[in-house]
């Protein structure tokens, strides 16, 4: 019995070409599939790591101001539009950068610029109102915005 040769087949003793194109193909398939998938790993890690130290930032910010709100600036004008003209990014007095808080003019390269306001609380004495705006590079033109109550001490 003889076996019949064809070009692309060969007898039993090996791999024809076919095979190993097709075995080529899906290791290159698998291949590129895994490093898209460790590429937008690795852009999500960046992400999270660089939005949990800006939310690290603005968390001290924000407790710098509550322990030391008897110092702070205050504004008695309870308007909002007062609050409103006063916070746009170019007006920003304070600059911060890996957990250290400058005056903007110290430091133009900053990663964020922050501004915020204090009103006495109209409804209980002791109280006031902290109006919080954060611009932070990785926000774009965009800013975060927080309110909240503390207590003079």
């Amino acid at each position: 019995m003889k076996l019949k040769k064809n070009r692309f087949f060969l007898s039993s003793s090996g791999f024809s070409f076919i095979e190993i194109m097709l075995g080529l193909a899906l290791i290159t398939i698998s291949g590129s599939a895994t490093s898209y998938l460790l590429l937008k790993s690795k852009q999500n890690v960046n992400q999270v790591i660089m939005k949990t130290t800006r939310n690290i930032e603005i968390s001290n910010v924000i407790e710098m101001i509550r322990q030391n709100i008897d110092v702070m600036q205050i504004h008695y004008d309870s308007s909002n539009t007062m609050t409103l003209s006063k916070m746009t990014k170019d007006n920003m007095p304070w600059a911060f950068n890996q957990e250290i808080i400058y005056a903007a003019s110290e430091c133009p390269d900053c990663q964020g610029k922050f501004g915020y306001i204090i009103q006495p609380s109209l409804e209980i004495r002791s109280l006031y109102n902290v109006k919080l705006r954060v611009y932070h590079t990785s926000l774009g033109e965009n800013f975060i915005e927080y309110n909240f109550i503390v207590s003079s001490k």
